[in-house]
């Protein structure tokens, strides 16, 4: 429950304006209530006490208001006028004035409705809040006996601390609230960008690399071969007979036959080893650190479990692939190793079909 309650208040699909309310709003609460304590136990006058206690009291109603309207920006309206225009003049005259923290809550006054709020609004109150606040200071410098100075210099610095206190305060919560913006946002700006980067790397029916990322990686393979002199394999898989089950059965059961070949190839490579979709139904196989006689074993392991198996319940016959292998020589293009397969592929074909070559 308490959980959903705070959701409702600091969830990311929450504005980042609308927290901010809620959680200074929290923060005021807090320090108004504290405040009309330190007031009370300094022995300030009436006129302190009663101005601390409409603190506690307007932010009560104004927070009631917010949640249940939903409407954050007339409620820090209402919030920042009153604040501004009410309950900090009185403080300011029956708190000592100049002497105590209210210069301090003026700057507070000031941050608050810049941040809550936009537009020609918050251009206009943050302008009246000024002349307000430079009229207070005018009226006390030339008639200084209508503030109500501090009972003792105990009092005068428990005012200063505590406005410290509260400022600090919040300038901790805004701090804590747009840090946590911050990180929810940078989590989900890299969580977009690795799915986009999915999106550009993969075939979106076999979940396979695509083309491009392969045509990328083999061209790095080649490069690292020729450096850390290495064998480097290239099987290049072709569904036999591929054409025939689109036009029987329909394009719908040959996207389940390639999705499912997929997946079959995907579980008997190695963690290196690099798989994706040429395109259509031919399929590339890198494999690293990988000679003749390894890829010819791998190929011939793939090939005997796709024609003992079934790829799809709907395809009456049996469903084979033949494949052609080309093993790197130095100095070959990516060009030629892709040649060198296709040919071998080209004369399993013509042999018959679900056979493997590799010369």
């Amino acid at each position: 429950m308490l959980q959903e309650k705070l959701a409702v208040f600091f969830g990311s699909n929450v504005p980042l304006r609308e927290r901010l309310y809620y959680g200074m709003s929290a923060a005021g609460m807090v320090s108004a209530i504290v405040g009309l304590i330190s007031t009370l136990m300094v022995g300030l006058s009436l006129g302190g006490v009663l101005a601390a206690a409409s603190s506690v009291i307007t932010l009560i109603v104004i927070l009631i208001y917010a949640v249940k309207t939903k409407n954050f920006e007339r409620a820090s309206i209402f919030n920042s006028t009153v604040f501004n225009l009410l309950i900090f003049p009185i403080n300011f005259i029956y708190a000592g004035g100049i002497d105590g923290g209210m210069p301090i809550y003026f700057v507070m006054g000031i941050f608050v409705t810049f941040l809550l709020l936009k537009g020609k609004i918050r251009n206009l109150l943050i302008l009246l809040f000024l002349s307000v606040y430079i009229a207070l200071f005018l009226v006390a410098y030339y008639n200084p006996d209508i503030i109500v100075p501090f009972p003792s210099a105990e009092a005068r610095i428990v005012d200063l601390m505590f406005a410290m206190v509260i400022v600090s305060l919040f300038t901790g919560v805004v701090i804590s609230i747009i840090g946590y913006e911050y990180s929810t946002e940078h989590e989900k700006a890299e969580l977009l960008n690795h799915r986009l980067h999915q999106v550009a790397i993969k075939d979106p029916l076999t979940n396979l690399f695509n083309r491009r990322y392969l045509m990328h990686q083999l061209k790095n393979q080649i490069e690292k071969s020729n450096q850390e002199e290495y064998p480097l394999a290239l099987i290049i898989f072709d569904i036999d007979f591929f054409k025939k089950i689109n036009d029987t059965y329909g394009h719908l059961i040959g996207d389940e036959v390639l999705r499912n070949f997929s997946k079959m190839i995907s579980s008997q490579i190695r963690g290196n080893d690099i798989v994706g979709r040429y395109g259509g139904e031919e399929f590339f196989l890198i494999l690293v650190e990988t000679d003749s006689e390894d890829a010819l074993r791998l190929a011939e392991r793939i090939r005997k479990k796709v024609s003992n198996s079934i790829l799809s319940e709907k395809v009456a016959q049996s469903i084979t692939i033949s494949g052609g292998i080309g093993i790197y020589q130095h100095e070959m293009s990516v060009e030629q190793l892709i040649t060198a397969a296709d040919k071998n592929l080209y004369k399993a074909k013509f042999q018959g079909r679900n056979k493997i070559i590799s010369e």
